[in-house]
Parts: C-alpha cells; structure tokens; sequence
C-alpha cells in the first residue's frame, strides 16, 4: 500500500488479538470448568454447558474483533462508517446476546 511506505510505526494487530484470544480462552475455560462442576451436581445436560462455551467465545471474539478494527490497516469495504467485519461482529454480538436471553 503506497500510503503507507513512509509510516515507520504500525500497531501489531495480530499480537493484540492473539493476547486477546488467549484472554478469551483463558476465561472460557475457567467457565467452562464452573458450569461443568455446577451442572454435574444438578443434572446431566453437558451439551448445553458446551453450547453456552462456543456462545461466548463467538461473542467474545467478535468484540474483540470490532475494536481491533480501528487499528488495522488492510482495506475492507466500509458501510455507516464502520467497516465490514465490524458490521459483521455486530451481527454476531447481538445473535449471541439474544441466544443467552432466550435460553
């Protein structure tokens, strides 16, 4: 990209998002292992637990995804001012809100 071969600084988007999905994983997990625990004394509907897991990583991820979005530096098309893949991790923020409310 020609515009930007005189910029000596850029942000390393991929550390900040390998960082932050570690966080996320790290999180998860810790989650995981509650529901689990508390699940196994109550009954036995572990799929659930795993679905509630791949819920909040889907949203997890995708937060951090629409705010990495300010920072990089790739083209992507842009609607409403926001770019493409925050467009998209908006979608998928509020698919996994509702998921969680309605179950």
């Amino acid at each position: 990209m020609p515009q930007y071969y005189n910029s000596q600084y850029f942000h390393p988007a991929f550390l900040y998002e390998s960082l932050g999905n570690l966080i996320i994983f790290a999180a998860l997990l810790v989650i995981h292992y509650l529901i689990i625990k508390k699940m196994i004394c109550r009954d036995n509907r572990l799929t659930a637990c795993f679905g509630v897991c791949v819920i909040g990583y889907m949203a997890a991820y995708s937060i951090l995804r629409f705010f990495l979005e300010f920072i990089r530096i790739d083209r992507t098309p842009v609607f409403f001012g926001l770019r493409l893949p925050q467009i998209t991790s908006l979608i998928i923020i509020a698919a996994s809100v509702i998921f969680f409310v309605l179950y």
